[in-house]
């Protein structure tokens, strides 16, 4: 009896599982609900890509090919050597090279900063504080020598300067005295760089006229570097 039982039991198999049936309609709801959501997130996002990204970068282009002076070259390989200089020792820290567009800037500095006189520096330069005076209209302002003293002692040539020296830039000579690098004298090459494009195209005024009536400030600092 008992083996007949367990033959019994052992043919009966478990039935098969029951078709999945049709999914509820909230669920149809949701399903539809998070494809329209990633569809309109994607669609979002290609749309502040174009307005934010592409479309003011192809305005700015052309803007800057239709402003750009014929006057205007790009920097030799020195100045870049300098360019690269400047960026690996902060200057940008404490010095800008952007003249604003307000009455102050301009009449300190000169005319205000255009966007093809950067196409060749990147990344840009501009910085966000003064503690030293702008550099953007630098050219022709000071002779090397005088760049070359301030890198080396800033205190020789403006007292009340806070710049600290870079005497790295320099080759101290076995005699005393010291003779600027290649990297120094990239930097020099840069910061005459710095305007030149502008000066040669008409538009530089005279600096410094507002800050004491005349033009003598034209060949000597402005402001503690």
């Amino acid at each position: 009896m008992s083996g007949e039982g367990d033959t019994d039991m052992d043919a009966v198999q478990d039935p098969p599982p029951a078709p999945p049936g049709r999914p509820s309609r909230l669920v149809r709801m949701l399903e539809r609900g998070t494809t329209v959501m990633l569809l309109g997130g994607v669609g979002s996002l290609v749309l502040s890509f174009l307005a934010l990204g592409v479309v003011p970068t192809i305005e700015l282009t052309h803007q800057m090919n239709q402003s750009t002076p014929a006057s205007w070259k790009p920097m030799n390989a020195e100045e870049q050597l300098g360019f690269t200089v400047y960026k690996r020792e902060g200057c940008a820290y404490c010095h800008t090279t952007f003249v604003r567009d307000i009455p102050s800037d301009v009449a300190r500095f000169g005319p205000a900063g255009e966007a093809w006189e950067y196409r060749d520096q990147y990344p840009q330069q501009w910085g966000t504080r003064r503690v030293g005076p702008d550099l953007s209209r630098e050219s022709g302002l000071r002779s090397d020598a005088w760049h070359y003293a301030h890198l080396y002692d800033p205190r020789s040539t403006v007292p009340q300067s806070v710049m600290p020296a870079y005497p790295w830039l320099f080759q101290q000579q076995p005699g005393g005295g010291a003779v600027p690098t290649e990297e120094a004298r990239g930097l020099v090459a840069y910061l005459n760089y710095l305007g030149r494009a502008i000066q040669v195209s008409g538009a530089q005024t005279e600096r410094g006229r507002a800050v004491d009536g005349s033009t003598a400030t034209r060949n000597h600092d402005v402001g503690p570097r």
